[in-house]
């Protein structure tokens, strides 16, 4: 689940910055063999933040339960600082996928290619 995007034409590898440069856009063209893609962020970040949410009750807890001395603050700051950890994990849920006018035109010329490869 946690792994940066790749384009899924060429395969090229995107770091965390340009995932990050990327963020609030649908669609991308790939630096390298310049299709376009659609950006898709909702379902790796909804499972993140659902084990997230989970991690963090389960935690908060235990350590109410462990920790005589342990405060709403002090769960709220344990809270806040493993929230900061998941917003740092984003870029590693997001996902690039085909627009379908490109497979189209790839899958065309592809045909293309293979029949006059059979003609000759």
């Amino acid at each position: 689940m946690l792994r940066l995007p790749v384009c899924p034409y060429c395969k090229a590898v995107y770091r965390y910055g340009d995932i990050r440069r990327l963020e609030g856009k649908k669609s991308e063209n790939c630096h390298h063999c310049k299709r376009s893609f659609r950006i898709s962020r909702v379902r790796g970040r909804v499972i993140l933040i659902s084990c997230a949410a989970v991690l963090l009750i389960g935690l908060n807890i235990l350590l109410m339960n462990i920790v005589e001395g342990l405060t709403v603050l002090g769960c709220f700051i344990i809270t806040v600082i493993l929230i900061a950890g998941c917003v740092l994990l984003f870029p590693y849920t997001v996902r690039f996928y085909e627009i379908d006018g490109e497979r189209k035109k790839t899958d065309s010329t592809k045909g293309k290619k293979l029949k006059r490869k059979k003609l000759s």
